[in-house]
């Protein structure tokens, strides 16, 4: 059984599940200083209930095998019960990681694509501290070995329970809440376009998008509109939900080399390849001839519509990037330190599994030509 809960509602309701549960050990994997500063620490302090926390922060902000391994030891050497997820994307799929390997015998190596049993189903509640991943809403983790990242899935790992409580992101600095929503911002174009997705998914995608694009400048610019923080928790979560269907594509396939090389977060790595992926899976010639299928032309129009740009702006894709920029974040690889060299690195390690679901196969040959990534 799973449940989603709300603000007030998802306060009360994680005393109740822990009490359904009968937990009495509890994993508790956080991030090193958002745990206290999102106010999540008081809120589990004051659970009234006989709890036993162990917690596990000791990782690193991209999870790898190594650090998986020690969160399973620690597991299993204080006989937990529950595992309890308090952070973002990386605390989360952390605890995701640590259900689906904690059945299994070491080295991991070779189990990655060994799925769960019904019998090993760790209870696993999250509580997102950021409005972006949508970590909370898919059965997808991912872990590094080495500069190597690979993605586990398993229906399994959907969190029993989630507790989403805007007010936990309110914390966060103006650049941390602009890279996290426009990681979901991204989620919600990708899957929409994704060719895996379908009717439940696209809207999905375009409920979050209706959320996220008049929320995400009062969260990083406003003045702490309740309102705002809410419908972008919402918007990120609903945008989780749209990639555990379709899953997501190029602009997140490419993402993760830039990640690893420059330690640049995975929502600003997303955003570099946004605009210039709007342009090649729109536009399919040197003539930027649009590819007028009903479900590309529907969200071209619906973004136009949403986005906070003037009505002379000459492309979907420049639209896209002052968005992006309005927000702070600057995705022009010069002026990031990024080099051509790097950047055609990152374009030749994709994400195979991302990659597939594009809806143009990818070229490397044509993105160069037809994109302003390099000009």
């Amino acid at each position: 059984m799973r449940s989603v809960k709300f603000e007030l509602e998802a306060i009360d309701s994680l005393q109740s599940h822990l009490k359904i549960l009968r937990a009495k050990k509890v994993l508790l994997v956080t991030g090193k200083k958002s745990y206290a500063k999102s106010g999540a620490k008081k809120i589990i302090e004051n659970l009234d209930g006989d709890f036993e926390f162990i917690r596990f922060k000791e990782f690193d902000e991209n999870p790898n095998i190594l650090d998986v391994e020690k969160g399973v030891r620690i597991f299993k050497k204080n006989d937990c019960g529950c595992i309890l997820a308090i952070g973002g994307g990386s605390s989360i799929d952390m605890a995701k990681l640590i259900k689906f390997f904690a059945p299994k015998t070491e080295p991991y190596l070779n189990k990655f694509d060994i799925q769960l049993s019904p019998d090993d189903n760790i209870p696993l509640i999250a509580i997102p501290t950021t409005a972006g991943t949508g970590s909370e809403a898919t059965q997808f983790a991912v872990v590094y070995v080495g500069l190597e990242k690979y993605s586990i899935s398993d229906i399994l790992l959907l969190p029993n329970h989630v507790a989403i409580i805007s007010e936990l992101h309110l914390s966060q600095t103006k650049y941390q809440k602009a890279v996290s929503g426009l990681d979901a911002f991204s989620q919600a174009i990708e899957s929409f376009w994704s060719v895996n997705s379908t009717e439940e998914s696209r809207d999905y995608s375009l409920k979050a998008l209706k959320l996220i694009i008049p929320s995400l400048q009062e969260i990083v610019f406003g003045e702490g509109d309740l309102v705002a923080y809410k419908n972008m928790a919402l918007g990120a979560y609903l945008a989780g939900k749209a990639i555990n269907i379709a899953k997501t594509t190029a602009p997140h396939a490419f993402s993760y080399y830039l990640t690893k090389r420059f330690n640049l977060p995975h929502g600003h790595a997303v955003a570099v390849f946004l605009p210039s992926f709007i342009s090649y899976n729109f536009y399919l010639n040197n003539n930027h001839n649009l590819d007028y299928d009903c479900k590309q032309k529907f969200l071209l129009s619906e973004l136009n519509k949403l986005l906070p740009s003037k009505p002379s702006s000459k492309s979907l894709a420049t639209n896209i990037e002052n968005f992006i920029l309005s927000l702070g974040v600057e995705i022009d690889i010069n002026r990031l330190g990024i080099s051509k060299q790097d950047m055609i690195i990152a374009l030749k390690s994709g994400n195979a599994q991302r990659l597939k679901n594009n809806p143009r196969e990818f070229d490397l040959h044509d993105f160069v030509k037809e994109t302003s990534m390099f000009r």
